[in-house]
């Protein structure tokens, strides 16, 4: 107030100020504060009069609104997609005749390639007289008349100030008599889906006229299956197709599907072989190949597969494997695939809550059957005895020819050495009863070895001590048992 004193002119003025007060309830408010001084005739201050106007409501409203304002601006600046405001010029008619841009953001400056005050209070039409021949005027007119909110998708718009054709997403909602515009650039993702539909009508082309049958599966789904499967399997492609992938699998294979879609979703290619039903109820085998199916842009876009029956190849690899497992004579298990058993039993076990028993079983004076009758009668005398070894024992024991005159017999879950022995005795009567031979009629014994498997004690251990307790039965005159119990 002292700086008052100085001129007349400053003693005449009144004082108006906005500040804050802290009040009585200890709050800090706004108040405007107009002040009168009142002076005497030497230019000195007598009085001051003040009035006090609380405007605290007034000033926080102001405050919030410029902090919605900006805001709201820093928002727009802040979105990735080109937002604009446009306001409507209307004739003397009320006709919207133009609009004229009001706002702009951020994004949308830098994807026209413009400064916001190139672009503010400017003439949409004059800078983008395509919007008229690509129908979007009629777009932006409906919705500032009618309030309805406008959403467009893969609109083809020539951009006037990029000087392109271009797709585009568009949105807009009125704003008083304007509207709030956004849009996407989409015209990588139009071509691509044109790419996609263009693939697709090939790989449809190729898979129709395969032998093999071409599926393409989406979320787990058939979507789509190739006319071959009629020929193939007896359905119709619209039986398979939107069934779930398992949904003609064999139940034993149901796990094995699904692990591989798993795989081959995640970008793995797998060929296997796998069980279906066909049109008949039958199971047939089939060799599928599967692998993602990509895009032009390589994005997986679900997994496709072609197939063709392999029955005839399964059975052949099963009937190979079953000779390389066992004996071409007799049909029993070979020496190799008999040890590997043991082997895994020993591993794993599996003893039936018993004793692992081995029968060593020699054919006595084999050797006389092929000098006095030939070859042939010993080969029925072998396939004779083999047929009675394996009705001798149970359905989970093990038979297998060793080798010329030789079998071993693997009895699994044995109480006591009693028991194997009782079961080698049974084995020895059925060697005696007579066979044919052609027109002959033969007779044979058996010399047999048994023994248990010990704690700790290897497989080649427990079948060379049954070897020599076959032995003690040859020099013992033959035709008999002898039993040497495990260490």
């Amino acid at each position: 107030f002292a700086s008052l004193r100085r001129t007349q002119e400053e003693r005449s003025r009144e004082l108006t100020l906005t500040l804050r007060l802290l009040a009585s309830d200890g709050r800090v408010q706004w108040f405007d504060l107009s002040a009168a001084l009142v002076w005497d005739g030497q230019g000195r201050l007598l009085h001051i009069i003040s009035r006090l106007h609380n405007v605290d409501a007034l000033i926080r409203a102001q405050q919030q609104s410029q902090r919605s304002a900006e805001l709201l601006e820093a928002n727009a600046d802040g979105m990735l997609d080109p937002q604009i405001l446009i306001e409507a010029v209307r004739n003397e008619q009320g006709v919207v005749v133009d609009f004229v841009y009001r706002s702009v953001n951020r994004a949308a400056c830098e994807y026209l390639n413009m400064s916001p005050g190139a672009l503010l209070g400017t003439s949409m039409l004059a800078g983008s007289p395509a919007i008229k021949e690509f129908g979007l005027w009629e777009l932006y007119v409906e919705a500032v008349e009618t309030g309805r909110s406008l959403s467009v998708e893969n609109h083809l718009f020539r951009n006037d100030i990029l000087g392109k054709e271009l797709y585009y997403d568009v949105r807009g909602s009125r704003v008083g008599d304007g509207i709030l515009l956004s849009w996407r650039d989409v015209t990588d993702r139009y071509q691509t889906a044109q790419r996609i539909a263009e693939s697709e009508r090939r790989f449809r082309l190729l898979a129709e006229n395969s032998s093999d049958v071409v599926i393409l599966i989406r979320e787990a789904q058939m979507e789509w299956v190739s006319p071959a499967i009629t020929a193939m399997l007896g359905w119709q492609p619209t039986d398979w197709m939107a069934q779930g992938i398992t949904a003609f699998a064999h139940p034993e294979d149901v796990g094995h599907v699904l692990e591989l879609y798993q795989q081959i979703s995640q970008g793995a290619t797998r060929v296997s072989r796998l069980r279906v039903r066909d049109s008949t109820g039958t199971w047939r085998w089939l060799e599928v190949h599967a692998g993602p199916f990509r895009d032009e842009q390589g994005l997986q876009n679900g997994v496709a597969c072609s197939f063709r029956t392999v029955d005839g190849e399964v059975a052949m690899e099963a009937e190979l494997d079953r000779r390389a497992r066992t004996d071409e004579l007799t049909g029993l298990l070979n020496r190799k695939e008999l040890f590997e058993r043991l082997e895994a039993l020993q591993r794993h076990g599996n003893r039936r809550h018993g004793h692992l028993a081995v029968l060593f079983i020699d054919v006595d004076r084999f050797k006389s059957i092929n000098d006095n009758c030939g070859h042939s009668a010993g080969d029925v005398a072998l396939r004779t005895l083999s047929q009675r070894l394996q009705r001798c024992v149970r359905c989970g024991d093990l038979v297998a020819r060793l080798g010329g005159d030789e079998f071993l017999a693997v009895l699994q879950g044995v109480p006591r050495l009693e028991e194997a022995v009782a079961v080698a005795e049974q084995i020895r009567c059925a060697g005696r009863e007579p066979f044919l031979a052609g027109d002959q009629e033969l007779t044979t014994s058996l010399s047999i070895g048994v023994t248990l498997l010990g704690e700790q004690e290897s497989i080649d251990a427990m079948v060379a001590r049954a070897d020599q307790a076959m032995y003690k039965a040859k020099s013992s005159h033959r035709d008999r048992v002898v039993a040497i119990p495990a260490p």
